[in-house]
Order: structure tokens, then sequence, then C-alpha cells
């Protein structure tokens, strides 16, 4: 194979240097980090700057590692030189198919077993099997059984392949493994533990421990529980379904799992050098991960290119706040009508008019002969320039756009019109299945390649969200879900009614609430107005400035005091989780909301929330729930024994206790 064919297979290609660089299929890869190149003796070389193993590369490519040898190395004979080459090996044999699913069962790729031994993986694509994995969504093994019982509270074992996976489920165990095994977990694979009891069963190697390590780490604070299980008489690189091969019995491995006592903490990376040779041993102990440093004074100084000076910048990622029906469509319409007529911007009337552009928008909401046409033709918009996005085609299914799984899908159709403005409408229809709207870490995944989509094609974004119930308060934590949400935004904006009108007079705000880059812009004045030529479609008319800010237009009424804003809080945060909250992070929340200790247990009591300890032991974690919602599912009794409480002292759970500790004796 030569590196031209590799790099057919790849994506977010471009030459860097003597060579190129590209999308590490290997794992999620927002920015290029495999480097391709080709040696003297025409050997395609690897190198995925992340740390994933070669193997792990071209094994998620459907390829193996014989295949980077050039033609003329891997023939069984010289050519022309009368010398004898190696007996051609037996093509090998397909043992065994391993279906990877989504939550409903439906396929999303293959990874199949041949004899010697040898992994391919193939996507569902299109109603029929393709090599590679290329952009699918990696997902756990036997999910469906997964997720279920991760609800249920119920134990889990992690294995290192398929088979071993495979064997406990035929003996009714929960068991799960991930594709490539060993030092293949990625980040998404751990929300679908959250919840269960998770046994991890390493081969007995060092790469079985490392990866154990690796996976107890990952579900650390997702799962109920974890334990790493060491299987007695276990053989030198033996795993579980060698220990069961040597007359071990199902029975016997359930006792050996409750009897090991859950990890009390995350456990270190092992210290052992790794087996192998002493290049491989070097290369496990460093992924070779180098810091990339830039000398600022080898880069030239770029000004921020506007599309809207001060409010909308090319590149940059900007959020618009508002509360239902108050016309932020019809804000980001009119909006889109400048741009692709070229009329200028609504605080700049007599500036020159600007060069046409396309918009492309994001939205499931509003029907697009209904409501989004009609908003644009009264707009005055070139209706040949707007491109919407209502769906994804996946296979022969049709799904709501994703991020981050549509990101590729989102990107071609941003470069193919050469789209100045990319509108999402809301963020909250868009996030992806395992996205939660309220954990920063999971909104930075989601929202940072949408960032970088903008950085990339030059366009500006504008991630559309709905205002929490919490009145008053900063306007940065007004927005719905994680603080993480206007974190990844360079630019808030945010449309309010405008205090000195009813709000069925239609005159708003708009305010800006963020400016990382870009001068601080005065509030602007609009008013919602029916259509000449369609009564039933709103239209905007700009009526200048006003100096009101963000604060203003949210502050709350005098009347209201700090306890109820606390309750509001409260409540909408518990009502949103799909699972009791433990008590620090809702102490943590709270004060970086402005809510003290003092006042959000005055609001925990009015609310009557229930706090329970998980599990019922020193050392458990106090988590919140409102009356009904409770926690008594994360540690059902029958799955491990509790120890009883020390002598004259008991555990409750229940309204009286307030979860500021971990450990709290009665």
């Amino acid at each position: 194979m030569r590196a031209e064919d590799l790099l057919r297979r790849l994506h977010g290609v471009r030459r860097s240097g003597s060579g190129y660089v590209a999308r590490c299929p290997a794992h999620d890869d927002s920015e290029p980090s495999l480097s391709i190149a080709e040696g003297e003796d025409g050997r395609v070389l690897l190198h995925c700057h992340a740390g994933c193993p070669t193997e792990a590369v071209v094994g998620a490519l459907g390829l193996r590692l014989a295949d980077l040898m050039p033609e003329d190395l891997t023939r069984h004979a010289s050519a022309g030189d009368g010398r004898r080459g190696r007996e051609p090996a037996p093509p090998p044999v397909e043992v065994a198919r391993h279906l990877y699913t989504d939550e409903e069962g439906r396929p999303l790729y293959q990874v199949r077993r041949y004899q010697p031994k040898t992994f391919r993986q193939y996507r569902f694509e299109a109603g029929r099997w393709v090599p590679g994995l290329g952009g699918v969504r990696r997902v756990l093994y036997r999910l469906p059984e997964v997720l279920e019982a991760a609800r249920a509270g119920r134990v889990i074992c992690v294995v290192e392949g398929e088979k071993d996976a495979d064997r406990l489920a035929g003996l009714d165990f929960v068991a799960t493994t991930c594709a490539m095994g060993a030092g293949a977990w990625r980040p998404e694979h751990s929300e679908a533990l959250r919840g269960a009891h998770v046994a991890i069963l390493p081969d007995n190697d060092e790469p079985g421990r490392r990866h154990a390590a690796e996976v107890a780490r990952a579900v650390w604070g997702v799962a109920r529980s974890v334990r790493i299980v060491e299987l007695p008489g276990l053989p030198e690189r033996g795993d579980v379904s060698d220990w069961l091969d040597a007359g071990h019995l199902p029975a016997d491995l359930r006792r050996i799992i409750r009897e090991t006592p859950p990890l009390e903490a995350p456990p270190e990376p092992p210290s052992e050098a790794p087996d192998g040779p002493p290049e491989r041993q070097q290369e496990a102990r460093s992924p070779e991960a180098r810091a990339v440093a830039v000398r600022v004074a080898d880069v030239e100084r770029e000004a921020i290119r506007w599309l809207w000076p001060g409010r909308l910048a090319l590149g940059k990622l900007a959020i618009l706040d508002g509360d239902p029906g108050l016309g932020k469509s019809t804000l980001y319409c009119d909006l889109a009508a400048r741009i692709t007529t070229g009329r200028p911007w609504p605080d700049a009337p007599d500036a020159p008019p600007g060069e046409p552009a396309d918009a492309v928008i994001i939205g499931c909401e509003d029907g697009i002969a209904d409501t989004i046409r009609p908003r644009l033709e009264e707009a005055g918009a070139d209706l040949r320039r707007v491109h919407v996005i209502q769906a994804v085609r996946e296979g022969e299914d049709l799904t709501v756009p994703r991020l981050p799984d549509h990101i590729d899908a989102i990107e071609a159709v941003v470069r193919e019109t050469g789209a100045a403005l990319l509108v999402v409408d809301p963020i909250m229809a868009h996030l992806g299945d395992r996205i939660n709207a309220h954990r920063d870490a999971d909104i930075r995944r989601a929202l940072t390649p949408l960032a970088l989509l903008c950085e990339r094609c030059g366009c500006a974004g504008l991630v559309v969200r709905h205002l929490n119930k919490m009145p008053g308060g900063d306007p940065l934590y007004r927005g719905g879900g994680s603080i993480g949400i206007i974190g990844q935004a360079r630019l808030g904006l945010l449309l309010a009614s405008h205090p000195e009108h009813e709000t069925a007079d239609g005159v708003r705000v708009l305010a800006m609430t963020k400016a990382n880059v870009g001068a601080w812009r005065p509030s602007l004045v609009l008013r919602l107005a029916s259509s000449e030529h369609d009564p039933d479609t709103a239209v905007i008319r700009w009526e200048g400035t006003t100096p009101l800010t963000a604060r203003d237009l949210l502050a709350r009424p005098r009347a209201e005091r700090p306890r109820d804003e606390a309750a509001d809080w409260l409540r909408e945060r518990l009502a949103s989780a799909a699972d009791p909250v433990p008590a620090r992070t809702l102490y943590a929340e709270a004060e970086a909301r402005g809510i003290s200790t003092k006042t959000l247990k005055r609001a925990k009591v009015r609310l009557g929330v229930i706090s329970e300890q998980v599990p019922p032991r020193p050392g458990g974690t106090w988590y919140w729930s409102l009356p009904g919602a409770g926690a008594s599912h994360i540690y059902p009794g029958e799955v491990f024994d509790v120890p009883e409480a020390p002598e004259g002292q008991f555990y409750q759970s229940g309204p009286l206790g307030d979860g500021t500790d971990d450990e709290v004796p009665f």
C-alpha cells in the first residue's frame, strides 16, 4: 500500500511539511493528530500524537500492519533475482462476528475475528457493511443490556474482548467490552455505566492491568462502585475464559466479585515496567506526547473578522439567550435576510452594502413551509441562500441532527454552501443522546467540535438557548444547562422584553452578556410587528439604542427574596436531572450563582428535598432528590452486603440529612 492509498480512507487530510496529517480513526479526533509519511523503502509511517498504538489505527481502518508495507516488499518471491521467496501464508479464516449496536439494537459496526488471530472492523453504512469504522459512533459491546442493567443498579463486568463478554453473558452475567480491547476505552463509554456496580476483570498481563486502571479511573464518579477483580490461579496472560475453562464455576466468580472490596479512590497508573523488548517498553511508558509550543514572534497578527461588528464574529461561536416566545427565531431570520442580501446591519443603517453570503439553520422545532420561509420572505431574505437542516440520514433512517455525532455531516453542508452564518436552534434539542446538558465536560465535548467547525470554515456560529427559571442574578448564569455553554462562546447576546413595556407590546431589547473579542456594544431596541403582507408573520422594526444592560433586563422584582430564587433554581435543577444529584455538586453550583449555603438549606427544607447516603455507610455520598424520586435504587441491598454501623450509631436517610458531609453518624 502507498501513502496516497491510505489517505483516501482518512478524514480531515491536509499537507504538513513533507507528509500529511489527518483525524485519527482510532479515537474521537476533532483536530488532526495522526501524522502520515512514506519511508525511504516505501512503507507507510503512522504516528498518532494522542497516543493510539499503530495497531489500533490500522485496525480501525480495517487493515493490518502488513498492509503498510509497499507491494514489492510483500511479494512472496523477489522479482528478477532468481531467489525463492517465502511460502505464501494461508488466508485468514473468519471465526466470529461481534455486532455493536445503538441503544435500540440498531447495527453500528462489527468486529470480525479471524484465525490466525486478527481482527477487522466494518461499519454499517447505507444498508451494507463497509471496511473501517470511519466516523461511526463508538459504543460499548452489548449496549442495550448494559444500559438496562445500569438503570437497575446491577453488577456489570468489564472484560477485554468480545469473546469473554459473550462467554459471561451466556452464564447470566451482564458483561461488556470496547472494540480493540486494552487501551481503547473512550470517555463516552463511561456514561453508559452510570448507576452500575462495575467489576473489571483484567487479563493477567501488564497491558491488562494498565487497561483495568484506565477503565477504573474513567468510570470513577459515574458508577456506583468500582472493583478490580483478581482471579486466583489465573495463568500468565490468561483471561476470564481461561479461568472458567480451568474448572471454576460461575458461582465462584460471583462470590469473588462480591468479596472484592470496592475501590476507595481512583487507581494510580501501574508503575511496573511493561513486558516486551526495550523499545516496546519505552513506547508503553511514554505515548510520545509532546507539547507543541509556538513562538508568538513567529505568528502574524490578525484582526477579528466581523460578520456583524461587535456581535457576530466569523470563525467564532456566539450564544443567543432568551425566554420562549420572545422572537429569537424571528431575530435570526432578520439577520439571515441581511446576510443573504448584503443589507447593512441595524446599528449602522448608512453603511455601504456588503457582499451577500449564505446561511445554514439547524432546527427541528419550526416548520420550514409555514414558519421559517414566511419569516425569511417578510424579512426580505434571498431564499436561494438559506439552507435548513432538519434531519440527517443514517442508512435508511432519518434522525435529528445531533452534536457532536453529526458534526462531519453539518460541516459538509457549511463548506458546500460557503455559509457565513450557522444557527443551531435550540441547542438542547440537538445534543447527542449521551450528552448531559448540565455537565460541563459533556457540553464541552458537544460544543468544542462546533466551535472548531466555525473556525475551520470561517463562519459565525449562533447557538440559541432558553433561559432557566431562576430570576435575577448574573446574566452568564441565566441560560439553561451548564455554564460551559456560555463558557464555550466568545460572544453572548440576550433577547428580553423591554422592562417599560408589556410583553404583548412586542418591544424587545438585544443586549450583550459576554464579549471575549471586540468592544462591548450598546443594547438595541427592536419591535416585533405584524407584516403588512401577512398579519400572521412577525417582522422586526429596529428602534435604536438603549442604556439598559442585560443585568437590568433580568433583574428580579424587589418583592422576590433570595430564598425564592434558590428554591426555583433547586427545583429546576433536581427536576431536570436523570438521577439524584450529589449534595456537594449542588452546593458548588449554588455558590457559583450567588446562593449561600444557608439559603440553599432553607430552600431544601421548603421543597421537602430528600437526602440519602449511598451507600449507607461511612464514606458514602449524600444525594438530593425531589420527593418521590429518591436515590434508593442507587444501592439495592441485595447486590452487595452493607456492614453494620458501629455500636451506638446508625445511618439515616431522609429530610434530616443536609448532605454537607460524606460521613454522618447519628
